[in-house]
């Protein structure tokens, strides 16, 4: 990812989390998956959190319930939220019910994509 442009640090070794910096602009980073491919954990923090129209959109919620619940059916146990918060480990069950899920998981960032790309216009 640094190499094409995104200068974001290197996972978290204990939940796979990739956090990019703040402002990165959604081209920019889909310029460098295309060459890179996706963090293969499915955990990416952004540093800018979509906005409430992008995340109360009913087609993401619609997608991320279908995503949620394809990952339930491959086997994999979220964790219990603490405060608010969950930690989640690049298990083995979370990577297999990932890759069970992989169309579900593409339609649901094809979805914010395009509606971020609206937003950002």
């Amino acid at each position: 990812m640094r190499e094409n442009g995104v200068d974001v640090a290197d996972p978290d070794a204990a939940s796979g989390l990739v956090v990019l910096p703040p402002g990165l602009p959604q081209s920019q980073v889909k310029r460098a998956e295309e060459v890179c491919g996706t963090n293969p954990t499915g955990q990416t923090l952004r540093g800018d959190i979509p906005p409430p129209e992008v995340m109360g959109h009913p087609d993401i919620e619609a997608l991320r319930l279908k995503y949620q619940s394809c990952l339930r059916e491959n086997g994999y146990t979220p964790p219990k939220m603490v405060n608010g918060t969950a930690v989640i480990k690049a298990t083995p069950e979370l990577l297999a019910a990932q890759k069970a899920c992989r169309a579900e998981n593409e339609a649901l960032d094809k979805q914010t994509k395009e509606l971020m790309e609206k937003v950002e216009r």
